[in-house]
């Protein structure tokens, strides 16, 4: 089941309305059963075809009713400003974005705030969610995994999972680098992270993948990472990498 409903958003443009759409897992409220909650930027291309930037979604509903996966998902569409302004929301450090030559000192953390303090509370309140870090994940692709990768790091304390299909590692990856390495993450910290060899700017995006991930992995964070063959920067190909996402997202180490 997916309930839709509309927000106002207070973007850096001014308050905006944004669709909020939310999965609830086949058998809910049966019982008091309370599940993981996977927050997700660009929600507007995560269920519905008919919603989707560009006419394909990431087909997320088929796949977690097919598989029964137990996990309460709520995504937000994104800013839909023809002057980058999706860039800057997602992105939490100073850039020039695409096509200008004037640098944004990027929104990301006024995003993170309204997730946590406004839309996380609100959705704990209303449904049967786990409202710990353990099982609260943060899920995004490209500015949007940026933004999952910056996510986990600096609010470390409110998300314990993550994962980032094609991270636009274009944008400023030496700064994400210099945050990785002066935050405190907590070892129990998890990342699917991936990114396609049709990608991109791979030339650039790629070593600058292999670097962040070492990076992360020497702080404790426990990555899972891949390099996808003639993978894309679209829907579709993200819609393949959903089986390694959840595998890495819902994975139960064995109890000794």
């Amino acid at each position: 089941m997916i309930k839709k409903w509309y927000v106002n958003y207070p973007a850096f443009t001014g308050v905006e309305k944004r669709k909020v759409y939310l999965y609830l897992p086949r058998g809910y409220g049966i019982t008091k059963k309370r599940y993981p909650v996977l927050y997700v930027f660009d929600g507007q291309n995560i269920f519905y075809n008919r919603d989707a930037t560009y006419g394909k979604s990431w087909g997320l509903k088929e796949y977690l009713d097919k598989n029964r996966v137990e996990l309460i998902v709520c995504a937000v569409s994104c800013h839909f400003g023809e002057n980058e302004e999706r860039e800057q929301e997602y992105c939490p450090y100073p850039h020039i974005c695409s096509g200008q030559t004037e640098e944004s000192p990027g929104y990301g953390d006024d995003t993170f705030h309204w997730f946590i303090k406004k839309l996380k509370p609100k959705i704990d309140k209303r449904y049967l969610t786990l409202r710990d870090r353990e099982n609260t994940y943060i899920m995004g692709s490209s500015m949007g995994g940026l933004m999952a990768v910056y996510g986990i790091v600096k609010y470390n304390h409110v998300f314990s999972k993550g994962a980032a299909l094609s991270p636009a590692y274009m944008f400023r990856a030496d700064l994400l680098l210099e945050i990785i390495k002066e935050s405190k993450i907590v070892d129990n910290t998890v990342l699917y992270t991936d990114y396609g060899t049709n990608d991109l700017n791979v030339e650039e995006c790629i070593p600058a993948f292999c670097k962040i991930n070492t990076v992360l992995i020497e702080k404790g964070v426990k990555v899972t990472s891949r390099i996808v063959e003639q993978g894309l920067h679209n829907e579709a190909t993200w819609e393949k990498q959903l089986p390694f996402v959840f595998a890495t997202l819902m994975y139960q180490p064995l109890e000794i």
